[in-house]
């Protein structure tokens, strides 16, 4: 299973409150927000990501395959299931809000990204 959809809007933007992520694409490339910093990850590349840094992936055009580490462990699979239900529209979006506190997914907007995803989508350079 992938959550990076090519040419979407890419992840909800985040921050966890007590987890360390590091993330990247084992294949193709992948856009990531970190803070108010957006580049695009290559093949290998990673992104750490602090606690309380807002943070998204995306793919643009490209079929990524993310990897994403979080320490400390926590219990995420189903978040990350839950997450590909509500892409899939198997499941509303209430219930990935209402989730934010038991997986220490905290959703925010950063303007910047959401210029990013609009560029990304109406074909002009990101």
């Amino acid at each position: 299973m992938s959550l990076f959809v090519p040419n979407g809007s890419g992840a909800v933007i985040a921050r966890a409150v007590d987890a360390e992520k590091v993330g990247g694409s084992s294949s193709d490339r992948a856009r990531v927000l970190v803070g108010a910093d957006i580049a695009t990850l290559e093949e290998g590349d990673v992104a750490a990501v602090a606690p309380r840094t807002p943070h998204a992936f995306a793919a643009d055009g490209w079929s990524a395959d993310p990897l994403i580490l979080i320490a400390p462990g926590i219990e995420c699979f189903e978040h990350f299931r839950l997450l590909d239900r509500v892409r899939t529209g198997k499941a509303a979006l209430q219930e990935l809000l209402d989730s934010q506190e038991l997986h220490d997914d905290h959703f925010v907007d950063r303007p910047e990204w959401q210029r990013d995803r609009t560029a990304v989508r109406d074909g002009r350079p990101a």
